[in-house]
């Protein structure tokens, strides 16, 4: 049996399985010897097999794989659909050409011929010659003598739709039907648990039984039935869709164990059968068979080569073919112990239907035959002929056959009717078909080879026959039989060729006119229709078209696209016109030079004006030191063009008590005073985490989202200063320093500390100092030398008092 599913190892059933490698177990050596512990009934049935099939099987192996010198051993197969698999008529028949081709193919694994069952023969060296079996059984659908209360008639095959009783007796592996007693029964559903075929019991009783098969793997897959899930249909089941399930279940419905034994050993029962390697593994699933090729490529397991080929392997249908010699006997041991015979009153062949050709008009030559066919359907095994002039005076050789396709001459005369009659038989009956034929005797004529195969032939190459032979034509007058383009009657073209066989080449018939070619001067494909000449070959620089407009012009002709050029790209007799793709653009005038233009000046044009741009943003188009996107920087101008000049060059922001104000984060450093209204402590010169209101004051691209939060800084509140220029030397920065109220001019034991920070407000130099005010305003200059040299800085200056003050510089490189 094949399984899906994991499964506990229990004494029933000895599986180790997932649902992408199925297995076939259940019918195994345990459950075998359980059930002969237990049920009475199996063990005495098994009893009596082994006495009535063991004398049967030594005879058999006397000499290896003996042939079917008398036919193989008849027996009747039944299948029974279980409910929810087909539904309706309109499934039915289609499912009954999946269960006969399910069953040939059966038949073909019997009797080793499997499509793969040749590969056999690239094992000699291991498994020996002639190993591969033939059971000398053949399965037939039975189609007579049915069960009563099934709705089958004689002719009608033995299947069966959701009608038979599918519960599971007791300790069975199938069910058990006594109305089907005598067949071979396969029960076709789903199994439930992932199972894929059981067989009840090793073997069957041959009672009503049989094997079970899961819907989802009966068929070969070469057969699909719209709306029924059989085998290829279904997911999941992918390494068993070829239909060898049902070769593995009746192995063991006729008395096979697996091939390894079940014990996964080396020693121990196996399978009992002599020429089968002993082996410990199932192969569960196994799809690496095409990588061997020779005994040398198989793996092993016990020692030596193991044959998972083998229908009793747990192997994927893909690597499954063959049966052994040994197994086989088995299998034609058991059927003959069950009384099965070469014939059976379960099947037998439905009369021939007779027929066969020719029939209606005959034309041939006197002594040549007619060849008789026979078309009788339903496998007739003998043919009665009489063949019978009734009209005319044509004479035959014989009056009547019995072979299947027979030959009569017709020796004599010149017409005639010939009735035959033909009775064709099997063992089901016979049947008789009469046709006429009506028969003209030819003369014998001279024929022409036709080469070319346009009809007309060549007088130089002569058969004589009184029929036409294939490629020979009654006509002679082909002048080039090898150009189907040239015979008699054609029409002349121009191509250096006679057509019409009148011994010209391209004449003047009134059929024949030269085309006129144009002269093509710029190699467009496209010609002038002044300049042209006629003649039937196309001069060299000469088109068929006469359409160019500008034959000097590659760019200009008809179907180009229109481009801002001042041509006619097109040839539609306007220049530049207003075709959808031809669109003239806007150019504004860049008199400063900086990419930036004057939005009101402007003019439209197909291709840029010298002087002038795309863009139209400039503010100062004058200057090129305004333009979008520049840095600003303190000189009175709006140098990046955003409408504010020298913005955060100038002024001082005041402490609000209820509210942070923020200038630029960039630049700026950030006081406020703020008021909690809870219980916080706000440490000061800790950071906090403030959320953005509606009413928060952002200017100069500092842009905080409503409802977002931001980190800001609380410091204690100072006025703080801020440069009206750039600092380019120490005597600026002197004066700048000299409106503080910072007192400069202490004595040395009073050191000022000085914060140099950038506008990111992060620390970039510190130091101490006891210089006076215009030494400190040098050495201020040339510690900020070594710093980058533009940019926006904070000089914080404490003293010793706990006295701060801020100036705020604009830092420019000299």
């Amino acid at each position: 049996m094949k399984h899906l599913s994991l499964v506990a190892f229990m004494l029933l059933i000895a599986c180790n399985v997932t649902a992408q490698t199925n297995e076939k177990c259940g019918s195994t050596i345990q459950v075998h010897e359980l059930r002969m512990e237990t049920d009475p009934e199996y063990r005495r049935h098994v009893e009596e097999w082994r006495k009535k099939v063991d004398p049967i099987i030594q005879e058999r192996r006397t000499q290896k794989n003996p042939t079917c010198a008398n036919g193989p051993i008849l027996v009747p197969i039944a299948v029974h659909f279980g409910s929810n698999i087909v539904n309706g008529a309109s499934e039915e028949a289609c499912a009954i050409s999946v269960v006969e081709d399910q069953i040939a193919e059966l038949n073909a694994e019997m009797a080793g011929m499997d499509s793969d069952a040749s590969l056999i023969n690239n094992f000699t060296a291991c498994f020996g010659a002639n190993i591969l079996g033939d059971a000398c059984i053949e399965f037939c659908l039975a189609n007579a003598n049915h069960p009563s209360g099934y709705g089958l008639v004689d002719g009608d095959p033995a299947v069966t739709f959701d009608q038979v009783n599918f519960s599971l007796p007791a300790g069975a592996g199938s069910p058990i039907n006594a109305d089907w007693a005598g067949y071979v029964n396969v029960y076709v559903y789903n199994l439930g648990g992932g199972i894929l075929g059981e067989s009840n019991g090793i073997p069957g009783n041959f009672n009503g039984d049989g094997v079970r098969v899961h819907h989802c793997v009966f068929g070969t897959g070469n057969i699909t039935c719209s709306g029924i899930p059989l085998t290829g249909t279904c997911s999941g089941y992918g390494l068993f869709d070829e239909g060898e399930t049902l070769a593995h279940e009746i192995g063991h419905y006729f008395g096979l164990y697996h091939i390894w034994g079940d014990n996964g050993l080396c020693s121990g029962a196996q399978d009992q059968i002599p020429d089968t390697p002993n082996m410990s593994m199932s192969y569960n699933g196994y799809t690496a068979c095409t990588n061997h090729n020779n005994c040398s490529d198989l793996p092993q397991t016990c020692g030596s080569e193991d044959m998972y080929m083998n229908f009793m392997s747990y192997v994927s249908d893909g690597c499954m073919y063959m049966f052994t010699s040994d197994q086989s006997d088995v299998m034609y041991a058991t059927a003959v112990a069950e009384g099965y015979t070469t014939s059976s009153t379960y099947c037998s062949d439905p009369s021939p239907v007779a027929d066969f050709s020719p029939s209606g008009n005959i034309d041939l030559c006197v002594d040549l035959s007619i060849n008789f066919t026979d078309l009788s359907t339903n496998n007739p095994t003998a043919w009665d002929w009489t063949f019978n002039v009734i009209a005319g005076n044509i004479t035959l050789d014989t009056n009547s056959a019995t072979s299947q396709n027979p030959i009569v001459t017709v020796t004599g005369g010149t017409s005639g009717t010939i009735e035959t009659e033909l009775t064709a038989t099997n063992a089901g009956g016979s049947d008789s078909v009469i046709k006429n034929q009506i028969v003209t005797v030819l003369t014998t004529r001279t024929y022409y080879e036709d080469n070319d195969g346009d009809m007309f032939g060549n007088a130089n190459s002569t058969t004589i026959d009184c029929t036409a032979p294939p490629g020979f034509v009654l006509d002679n007058t082909d002048c080039d039989d090898n150009d189907p383009d040239n015979y008699p009657g054609n029409t002349e073209v121009c191509d250096g060729s006679d057509n019409n066989c009148n011994g010209l080449v391209d004449d003047d018939d009134p059929g024949v006119v030269a085309p006129l070619w144009y002269r093509d001067e710029d190699g467009d494909l496209f010609g002038d229709i002044s300049i042209f000449q006629q003649q039937c070959a196309q001069p060299a620089g000469f088109v068929a078209d006469n359409t160019d407009c500008d034959d000097n012009d590659p760019n200009n002709y008809p179907g180009n696209d229109e481009i801002c050029d001042g041509q006619d790209n097109d040839c539609d007799g306007l220049v530049d016109d207003s075709d959808p793709d031809v669109v003239a653009t806007a150019y504004y005038l860049d008199m400063d030079m900086d990419g930036f233009g004057d939005p009101s000046e402007s003019v439209v044009a197909c291709t840029q004006p010298s002087g002038y741009v795309l863009d139209n943003t400039d503010c100062d188009d004058n200057d090129n030191n305004a333009y979008p996107g520049n840095t600003e920087i303190c000189d009175g101008k709006d140098n990046n063009c955003d409408g504010v000049i020298d913005e955060g060059c100038g002024g001082s922001f005041d402490c609000d008590d209820d509210s942070l104000f923020i200038a630029s984060i960039v630049q700026d450093s950030f006081h406020a005073q703020d008021y909690i209204s809870s219980d916080a402590v706000i440490v000061n010169g800790e950071d906090i985490l403030y959320t953005a209101g509606i009413d928060m004051d952002l200017i100069n691209g500092f842009e905080v989202e409503s409802g977002a939060i931001f980190e800001a800084r609380i410091e204690t509140c100072m006025t703080m200063r801020i440069a009206a220029e750039p600092i380019h030397n120490y005597t600026y920065l002197d004066k700048l320093m000299g409106d503080m109220s910072i007192d400069f001019d202490k004595k040395t034991d009073q050191k000022l500390s000085i914060r140099i920070i950038n506008g990111m407000l992060d620390e970039v130099m510190r130091f101490e100092s006891d210089y006076s005010k215009d030494e400190l305003a040098q050495f201020i200059i040339n510690r900020m030398s070594t710093l980058e040299k533009t940019g926006i800085y904070l000089l914080e200056f404490s003293d010793n008092n706990g006295q701060k003050e801020l100036l705020k510089v604009f830092l420019v490189a000299d």
